[in-house]
């Protein structure tokens, strides 16, 4: 997976010892699929409202870096197909940016 190259430090230079860092939205997407509770799906609903996401970024790399890895990819292609039509059907706020900070993600996600 190269999800590392696309990380986001916190808190750069807070602390002397230790670097926090963020998944980027599309990847902490993809955490959330093979357990795909309800709040897992809430999450990802929240973070495709706020992104907006974009459908073919997250399928490539579900495609190309998570599924690969899967123990049952029959079953996490369903949940994929079906989280594709939730966002797709998710209304978007008129004045939408594509840009993100993680500062912006609720502290609950996770």
């Amino acid at each position: 997976m190269d999800y590392e190259s696309r990380l986001t430090q916190m808190f750069p230079g807070q602390f002397n010892n230790l670097r926090l860092m963020a998944l980027d939205p599309y990847d902490l997407a993809l955490t959330k699929l093979q357990r795909n509770g309800e709040r897992d799906r809430s999450d990802v609903r929240f973070l495709a409202r706020k992104i907006p996401f974009d459908l073919k970024i997250l399928e490539k790399r579900y495609q190309t870096e998570l599924r690969p890895t899967l123990s049952n990819p029959e079953r996490e292609n369903s949940t994929m197909q079906l989280w594709k039509e939730m966002i797709e059907g998710i209304e978007l706020p008129r004045k939408c940016s594509a840009s993100w900070r993680v500062e912006s993600l609720p502290p609950e996600i996770g």
